[in-house]
């Protein structure tokens, strides 16, 4: 079967492998695919990984010995490490082989990019060291210290009791960059900027106490996103009392964890001090207050009152008409009630299902269906009754399948961790990612 080469690979699983019976390779390859089909999302079924070319080929090298068949399966990922632990996991649940008994357990988990790194910079020294007696090479070597460091050195840390994500030098640098969330740590780590330390999702007036402290001692800089959720963002941190000393903004409608290099640079150097930052947020909340308030007490003019009159005059005589020739349709008042918005319900029901593996089916007015595993989620949401499920809100990743599914059922909302590949989105449908609805 296709998939990745052991060569263009991130990650490789090596497991041990022991079946109370005696058993083909094909038995195992069976098993594998058999039994871990429709645990999950298709997203993580491993006959599809590979099609996509995100698991690779999986060897199995085996014998049998007495009654028993004993050996090794390698499976090579080119998945995130999160993801490929996930499925390391999967395997490991595989008990059985045709009739008999079966054991997987992990033996190793490697880095196939690091062994290549320190092959490739044990290659580099190499060279260097042959021109040595040809030409004075101080600098180069300078240079590949510089590289080594930023290849072995430039990695995510924990900061503080709270375990917030950082780059290896927030402990020591006398400035820190503020930002929102890991991946934003994570784009700053890619492009050389080390001191880099995420809330890590600690925010809803829940700042920890380490950030409080690092602004009393270090130089702060709050880099957050090119929206009004890094308002809100920096008005949690003041009202925490933490000491931003400056401000940079991604560009408008950006995000930190989306920019280029470039982008990066220009926003820390047009960064600015905090209190001008904050002066200006107030007087834009001024402006557009002002702007409400000026369009909510706009007086009608004479001509407009004219023509209201008449037409209310107008309405009133259609609907005496409509009266003398049919009784009044009576509507159903469900038909008519507007239907509830996603709110802090729906936050509670999402807080609830984190690291659970689990979906909420809720009705029209955010009531509990049901409660469900997520590998049940499209078989359960695919037999239930249209316009019964008003919003899904689960543990996993929105996929393709499972907005057809809800759309054929008319579901409003789902809510999931992350939106994976979507391509159609029906009208109707709300799709909203978990940072998305903790934006609003």
């Amino acid at each position: 079967m296709g998939g990745a080469s052991l060569a263009s690979a991130k990650y490789e699983a090596l497991f041990s492998l022991e079946v109370d019976g005696p058993v083909d390779r094909a038995d195992i390859v069976g098993a594998l695919f058999g039994q871990t089909e429709g645990l999950f999302t298709e997203e993580y079924d491993l006959r599809e990984l590979q099609e996509k070319g995100k698991i690779g080929r999986i060897q199995i090298n085996s014998e049998v010995r007495g009654k028993k068949t004993v050996g090794e399966i390698t499976v090579p990922s080119n998945l995130s490490k999160e993801e490929t632990a996930f499925i390391i996991a999967i395997i490991e649940s595989v008990d059985k082989v045709g009739p008999y008994n079966a054991h997987i357990e992990l033996k190793s988990f490697k880095d196939l990019r690091q062994q290549k790194r320190e092959e490739i910079l044990k290659r580099t020294k190499e060279i260097i060291e042959k021109q040595k007696e040809q030409e004075n090479v101080g600098s180069v070597e300078e240079a590949l210290m510089e590289l080594m460091y930023s290849i072995k050195g430039s990695s995510i840390e924990e900061y503080g009791q709270s375990r917030l994500p950082a780059g290896p030098d927030v402990k020591k640098s006398e400035e820190v960059i503020l930002v929102e969330g890991r991946a934003d740590v994570v784009n700053l780590l890619k492009h050389g900027y080390k001191n880099a330390l995420a809330l890590g999702g600690a925010t809803g007036g829940n700042i920890p106490k380490e950030i409080i402290e690092l602004g009393k001692e270090r130089t702060l800089i709050a880099f957050l996103d090119g929206d009004r959720g890094g308002d809100m963002i920096l008005r949690e941190l003041e009202e925490a009392g933490v000491d931003i000393d400056f401000v940079a903004r991604a560009p408008s409608g950006k995000e930190v964890e989306e920019l280029t290099g470039k982008e990066i640079a220009r926003a820390l150097d047009a960064k600015e001090p905090f209190v001008k930052t904050r002066e200006r947020i107030e007087e834009r909340a001024r402006v557009e207050a002002h702007e409400v308030a000026e369009q909510e007490s706009v007086e009608v003019r004479p001509e407009q009152a004219t023509e209201r009159v008449a037409e209310k005059a107008e309405e009133q005589q259609r609907e005496e008409a409509n009266e003398q020739a049919a009784p009044v349709a009576r509507v159903r008042a469900e038909e008519v009630a507007p239907q509830p918005t996603v709110d802090k319900k729906v936050l509670d029901v999402l807080d609830s299902v984190q690291g659970t593996l689990e979906a909420v089916l809720l009705d029209s007015q955010l009531n509990t269906i049901a409660r469900i595993p997520v590998g049940d989620l499209a078989e359960k949401l695919g037999d239930s009754e249209p316009d019964k499920v008003y919003a899904v809100v689960f543990d996993g990743v929105i996929t393709q399948r499972l907005v057809d599914i809800a759309a054929e059922k008319n579901v409003k909302t789902i809510i999931g961790v992350r939106v994976g590949n979507v391509s159609k989105n029906p009208p109707g449908l709300t799709i909203m990612s978990e940072r998305e609805l903790r934006k609003r």
